[in-house]
Formats: structure tokens, C-alpha cells, sequence
């Protein structure tokens, strides 16, 4: 995912660690897993949410494919053969 190795995260840990400190860090590791508990619990009820609504939809009748009359279109009028010659 996004390319991260455990290397990558190992770097980027003890650089956080030197950066921001050791008495700082464990508020900040705090603060982002509650982010990232935020982003999830966002991210469910979008992908429920869209769930719910796309099944109330009736896709078949969207579909162009189907051979239904529409009321915003005029009825298709059947073809006349031509005549030979």
C-alpha cells in the first residue's frame, strides 16, 4: 500500500521520535490513531451508504438497452419495408 515498506515506517518513526521528542510522541501517536479510527468509521458508513442507495435504485430501467417506452420520448415507429428497385 502507497509503497511503504516496515523500513520506510521504521525511518519514519525514529525521525518522528527525534523530531517531535519523546515526552510529545505518545500524545501525537494518540491523536493520529484517533484520525485514523475517525477516517475508518468515515469510511464505512460512505461505503454503507452508498450501498443502501445504490440498491434502491431500479438499474434496469436506466439502462438504454431496454427496450421500454420512455413518457420523455415519442413512441419508435415501426419501420416500413422499402420497396424494391
Amino acid at each position: 500500500m502507497f509503497g511503504l515498506t516496515f523500513e520506510k515506517l521504521f525511518v519514519v518513526a525514529l525521525l518522528a521520535a527525534v523530531i517531535i521528542g519523546p515526552r510529545r510522541l505518545p500524545d501525537y501517536a494518540t491523536r493520529a490513531a484517533e484520525l485514523l479510527r475517525r477516517l475508518a468509521t468515515l469510511a464505512a458508513d460512505t461505503r454503507q451508504r452508498v450501498a443502501e442507495e445504490s440498491d434502491a435504485v431500479d438499474w434496469r430501467s436506466l439502462d438504454p438497452r431496454q427496450r421500454r417506452e420512455s413518457p420523455c420520448r415519442p413512441p419508435a415507429s415501426p419501420r416500413r419495408p422499402t420497396p424494391p428497385g
